[in-house]
């Protein structure tokens, strides 16, 4: 099964406006596919994430001439209440 489209591994993260080159860069992508939940789920270090949550962004891959845009969320966003790590051992 080919898995769909995402940013690729090592792509940057560039301001929306930003021109495409590295004096720019802002991250890069180190992973773009989630065994867990068999879908695209981008994971990029970003500088600063912590305090640019819903900021857009650009994706880019200068190798390939790709672009792509990306939003910058919390790392727990699948499950942010732990509701389903709620277990009881016994």
């Amino acid at each position: 099964m080919p898995v769909p489209a995402a940013a690729r591994h090592g792509s940057h993260i560039l301001e929306k406006a930003a021109d495409p080159a590295l004096e720019n860069n802002q991250g890069y992508v180190i992973s773009s596919y989630s065994a867990h939940t068999r879908s695209t789920i981008g994971l990029a270090l970003v500088r600063r994430g912590s305090e640019r949550h819903g900021e857009e962004v650009q994706i880019w891959n200068g190798l390939r001439g790709e672009f792509m845009r990306g939003r910058v969320c919390n790392r727990n966003f699948f499950d942010p209440d732990n509701t389903k790590l709620n277990v009881e051992y016994g």
